[in-house]
Formats: structure tokens, sequence, C-alpha cells
């Protein structure tokens, strides 16, 4: 009931573009939500509500930054629309031609930060079916002698994740930043489970 009432007043909101505050909880050991930050009440700019994997997101503006923020509706609780206006969509650093179908297949785990133009070696053909379930048809393929590539933009946080998930059967090649950021991934985990 909580999810269902949520995506009505949010759905309000966007539509009549108008701010709202609301608490953001999180899961605690014992498996109940808890509210984030003792209780701190955010006040966001909503733009859209989506579906991904199965669980609904609002995608939107904190006011305390400029970049676009994504919250889990079934966390969200004590949601009001507020008389203040949203800011607008194209005011948001790097959202003046918005698209959200790109947002989505680019941020496929709905994490926040900053996207990437990523180059994947494959290691086999058949991972290209799992690379189209996750970023969607539009990225581009192509060949170096036997090797095969893919090219896509994507939330860096995002691909690292995925990288660690299919990184049997995938190698991210560029941007040299996300590589970076697999390897120290890499390295505190196998740190982790070298120390047990």
């Amino acid at each position: 009931k909580q999810i269902f009432y949520n995506l009505e007043v949010l759905y309000e909101a966007i539509e009549r573009k108008k701010k709202v505050k609301f608490q953001y909880n999180e899961y605690t050991i014992s498996k109940g939500l808890a509210p984030r930050n003792n209780g701190k009440e955010y006040i966001i700019n909503p733009y859209y509500l989506v579906n991904s994997r199965g669980k609904y997101y609002l995608v939107c503006n904190y006011d305390k930054y400029n970049n676009l923020s994504n919250y889990k509706i079934e966390n969200i609780s004590n949601v009001t629309i507020l008389d203040d206006d949203t800011k607008p969509l194209n005011k948001v650093d790097d959202c003046e031609n918005f698209s959200i179908k790109k947002y989505i297949n680019e941020h496929i785990y709905m994490t926040h930060g900053g996207s990437v133009k990523a180059v994947l070696k494959l290691n086999n053909t058949r991972v290209i079916n799992d690379i189209i379930d996750w970023f969607g048809p539009n990225i581009k393929t192509y060949n170096r002698g036997e090797d095969i590539y893919v090219t896509l933009t994507v939330n860096e946080q995002a691909l690292v994740y995925w990288a660690l998930q299919y990184g049997s059967e995938v190698q991210v090649e560029a941007p040299n930043s996300t590589i970076d950021l697999i390897r120290q991934k890499i390295e505190d985990l196998k740190n982790k489970y070298n120390n047990e």
C-alpha cells in the first residue's frame, strides 16, 4: 500500500511540476526499515518514475546538488507535495537533451554518478545476449582481427559491478578510470578472502 501511495503522490507532483519532501529509509540488520540520517527530510525535484528490474525508482534532483539521483520508491515514507516549483530538468548538469530511455540503459543498477564511453572485449559471442539484455540494443559492435568489441555509454559504477559479474566472459578495455576501479575492487576482494 505504501508503494502505491508513494507512486500516486509522486506522479501527481511530477504532473504539477512541484517539489516534494520525504524521509528515506534503509534496511537494518533486523530487516526492518529505519529512517536514514536520523529521519532527515529530503527536498527533491521529481522528474520520472521508472521500473528497473522489478523495482520502482524516482529519478530526481536533490536540491543540495546539481545532478540526478535515484531513490527506491519502497524506501520512501512521509512524502508530501510542496508549493515550490521544480527546478527545470534542463538546468540539472548533463540534462539539456535528456532521454529517460537512454538514462535507464546507462544506469542498469540505478546507481548515482556519471556515465562513461566504454569499450568491452568479448571472450565469446554468446555474451552479446547478456550485454543487450542489460544495456539495450543501441550498443555498437565491431571486429578487430579475431576479437569482437562492443562500445556503449554507461554509468561508471554500474559498469564496475557488471564487469565483476561477467568478468570471465568480458574484459573492459576503456576507459582507464573504470579499469582502475575494477582493479581496486578485485584487489579489495582478493585481500578480503585471502585474510579469512
